[in-house]
């Protein structure tokens, strides 16, 4: 979906821009105190954007959604958790 907007190299998106959305998804989360699994659901739902662009291409690629919403939602839990360990040391 997000290929409709801007059109850069998939390997960048995989690699530098979703990571950096996940990792700010757990900061931002973190600090409102809201609970800590909002962050990695949206993290699990990040390769959407860039996977999806018809209903065929959701059905090929389901397992490759799986596995890279798995990855950036541990990426967003763990900024998470190390946001909130330094909020309670200071």
């Amino acid at each position: 979906m997000i290929y409709h907007f801007i059109s850069p190299d998939p390997f960048q998106l995989v690699f530098i821009f979703c990571p950096i959305i996940a990792i700010i998804l757990g900061i931002v989360f973190a600090q409102l105190r809201w609970k800590q699994v909002i962050a990695p659901l949206a993290g699990f739902l990040l390769p959407l954007l860039y996977i999806t662009t018809d209903w065929n291409s959701f059905k090929v690629n389901l397992e490759a959604w799986f596995l890279w919403g798995i990855l950036y939602a541990i990426i967003a839990y763990v900024a998470g958790w190390i946001t909130n360990k330094r909020k309670h040391r200071t």
